[in-house]
Order: structure tokens, then sequence, then C-alpha cells
């Protein structure tokens, strides 16, 4: 059996529904076509919001150099896929390397296109990974990823089974969840739709199709979309934060009524998770 080395996680999304009167809440008309309750406003919106996680940053790129093969007794091949989210920023520039104790055991550069469909397949990279460790051998290797349009380092840690002249990810993809190795957002947290019950109680229903988001100022940190066929499931949603003490706000967007709920009490996430 193939022993993955990559971590790979699946955000699940579903809808939750809940009710409330809010019979002591009323909504206030305000002159702005904003309503206001003591939780929250909501405004009739002209256009769905174009809510995304800005992985813009400033790191400077790396200065990797290829690991010389003569030091090395064994090798092996890793194809290393980046995920959809940040697929569209993948350039020739970009860099991905592999370390064991922070030394540099495989380089590629730039990402290849494998197949017919160059969209699909761009941001795939081959390494030629060296090493002295024994076959079938456990260890601890540090994948990075620079997106040279991005200028940002992602890098993720994770376990592997180093396997003598393998090559990895041919039977099945292996798909490196950077967004969870992020510089700019080196705190990720993962919660249940449960986490936010106290604020969806006060909206009078939340539908498949809505669209929740979390927000640091005005900086979009993590979005969910419901979906009624994962009523049964425990909806996540994946929140990117610059550091533990970030409160966040919540937002809804309701498509069938083009309404958006702004909450306007913050959130602290150590305190629901």
């Amino acid at each position: 059996m193939k022993t993955k080395f990559a971590i790979i996680g699946l955000l699940v999304v579903g809808a939750w529904g809940c009710s409330s009167n809010n019979d002591d809440d009323p909504i206030t008309p305000s002159p702005d076509n904003t309503e206001t309750t003591s939780h929250y406003t909501v405004a009739t919106v002209d256009k769905d919001p174009a809510w995304q996680v800005n992985w813009e940053s400033n790191d400077a790129r790396p200065d990797w150099q290829e690991p010389n093969p003569s030091n090395y007794q064994n090798w092996a091949v890793m194809i290393l896929k980046v995920e959809d989210e940040l697929m569209p920023f993948v350039s020739d520039d970009d860099l991905m390397a592999i370390f064991v104790d922070d030394e540099l055991r495989g380089l590629s550069h730039p990402a290849i296109s494998l197949g017919g469909d160059v969209d699909e397949d761009r941001g795939t990279f081959v390494l030629k990974a060296y090493g002295d460790e024994a076959n079938q051998m456990l260890m601890t290797v540090t994948v990075c990823y620079y997106c040279s349009q991005l200028r940002q380092l992602f890098s993720r840690t994770v376990m592997m089974t180093f396997d003598i002249d393998r090559v990895y990810g041919l039977e099945e993809d292996i798909v490196m969840l950077f967004t969870r190795g992020s510089s700019k957002y080196p705190v990720v947290s993962e919660l249940g739709l449960s986490s936010f019950s106290t604020q969806l109680s006060e909206l009078k229903e939340v539908a498949a199709g809505d669209v929740l988001a979390a927000f640091v100022g005005d900086e979009c940190r993590g979005i969910c979309t419901l979906d009624d066929l994962l009523l049964s499931e425990p909806a996540l949603m994946t929140i990117f934060r610059r550091n533990a003490e970030e409160t966040i706000t919540l937002k809804c967007y309701r498509p069938s009524t083009s309404q958006l709920f702004t909450f306007t009490s913050p959130i602290s996430i150590p305190d629901i998770e």
C-alpha cells in the first residue's frame, strides 16, 4: 500500500438550520437601506460579495541551492501538487523544496504540466529527493513552497516512509495543503458551525446557499458556503489569523434575498474552540 506523506484535509461545508422569533429585538430601518438590531446589521446589496482570503505577502525569495547528489547514497522522486486555492497564482518563478532537519534534500522549479490540460496540472512539481536513510525508514520532512506572485513562503511538516528509488505521487495525487502552513497566517483554526450558534440563532433561518465569512477588520479570513446535501455532516469553517489574539467578526450573505448580515460583536476563537 502506498504511504502518503502529505496531510490531505477535506473542508466539509454543510447547511445548519435554526430559528428565532426575535420578538424582543425588532429590526429598525435606517435611512441608508441598512437595518440594525442589537446583534447585527442587515443590508440589501445589488451584487454578490466577492469574499476571498488575501494571500499576498512580502517574503523574500529563498536562495535555495540544488543538493549535491554525490553526497547521498539514495534517492526518491516526489510528485507534489499545490491545492486549488493557490493554483491561480502558480508561475514559472515558483520554487518547491524538501528539507530534512533543515537540510535541503530536493529542489524543483518551475512547476510542470502533466497531461493535456495545462490549467489543471500547472501546479505540479517533480522533485528528486536525496538521502542516506535506510529503506522503509519513517522520517519527518518539511515541504516548502515559495509562490512568486504572492511573495509568500508556505511550508508543511509531515511524516513519510522513505522508499529508496520510489516515485511518490503516481498512483494518487499528493496535494499539499499549503494554506495551512502560511507564513502570513500562521494560526489556523477549523471550527464547526455550532461554534457560531449564538450568532446564527439571531437569524430567522440559515439556508442552503448562504455564505458565511469570518473577518478581522476589513480582511476576509475564512469562508464557508452551506450545502443542504451535507446536513448531517459536521460542517467546518477554516479561519486564518496572524496571531492567536486576533478576534473575528462574522458575516452572512443570503443570495436568495440579496441580504448581507454583519454581526457587531467580536468573537474570541479560544472561547469557542
